[in-house]
């Protein structure tokens, strides 16, 4: 189901999945697909520069939703305390708070081995 053309096998179809089975709220999801976008948009592109439209525009509506998040604050004290902060160190910051925040939601969902005749179907 995760692979190729399958059920949830894209990104914006798993982050649409995470957020309709409650998994993470409205806000992540919005942050999830903002990152979406901008990875489609340089995976198309001959060129990424953070500082040329449409990717500078990704990104800055991408910092605002983070921006305010007390995990960035956390992560910008922890890691980037000392430094000076430049745009991409900046951007760095944003995206290690984001898979900080999606490592969480991962250590709360309890994995399971399911139901031995559901996972015999899926694995058809």
């Amino acid at each position: 189901m995760l692979e190729g053309d399958n059920p949830i096998g894209t990104f914006s179809s798993r982050i649409k999945i995470v957020y309709r089975l409650g998994i993470i709220d409205e806000e992540l999801f919005k942050i999830l697909e903002e990152i979406r976008t901008i990875r489609n948009k340089s995976a198309h592109s001959i060129e990424f520069n953070i500082k040329k439209s449409p990717i500078r525009d990704y990104i800055r509506e991408l910092k605002k939703m983070v921006l305010k998040r007390n995990s960035y604050k956390r992560t910008l004290e922890r890691y980037f305390n000392k430094i000076d902060i430049t745009e991409i160190k900046e951007l760095q910051c944003i995206m290690i708070t984001i898979c900080v925040l999606l490592e969480a939601i991962l250590e709360t969902i309890d994995m399971t081995s399911g139901y031995p005749k559901t996972m015999e179907i899926s694995n058809k």
